[in-house]
């Protein structure tokens, strides 16, 4: 964009910085991302339905503690994923489900129906 006056033309040049992030983190946590995916399996098979699994989980940090945000994926024995239908949080902690943060049970089953018509599954 050019703003004109009598003498000069000024203009603004679109910036996009990029940065770069180096996080180190030491410590243990009590729940693997192994085992923050099989809880998250147990709670979709025990929930949801079991044409529905947890995908790789990935680590967030928050002023509460860590926690796994794993995805719950639809799938189906002949064509394998379908597409994804929410999330379910894991404490890193203590391994429990936060319930409050994941996508609730009833939105997850709506979502896996809409992509089944979608899909004509």
């Amino acid at each position: 964009m050019a703003q004109m006056n009598d003498q000069t033309v000024i203009m603004k040049l679109p910036i996009r910085p990029k940065l770069k992030y180096k996080l180190t983190f030491e410590g243990e946590l009590n729940i693997s991302p192994y085992v923050a995916k099989q809880k998250a399996n147990y709670y979709l098979v025990m929930h949801v339905g079991n044409l529905v699994m947890a995908a790789d989980p990935n680590l967030e940090f928050h002023e509460s503690g860590a926690r796994w945000r794993v995805p719950a994926i639809l799938t189906n024995p002949e064509i394998g994923h379908v597409g994804k239908i929410g999330e379910v949080i894991v404490d890193a902690d203590t391994g429990s489900i936060i319930e409050n943060e994941t996508t609730s049970v009833e939105e997850m089953q709506a979502n896996a129906e809409h992509i089944a018509k979608e899909k004509s599954l």
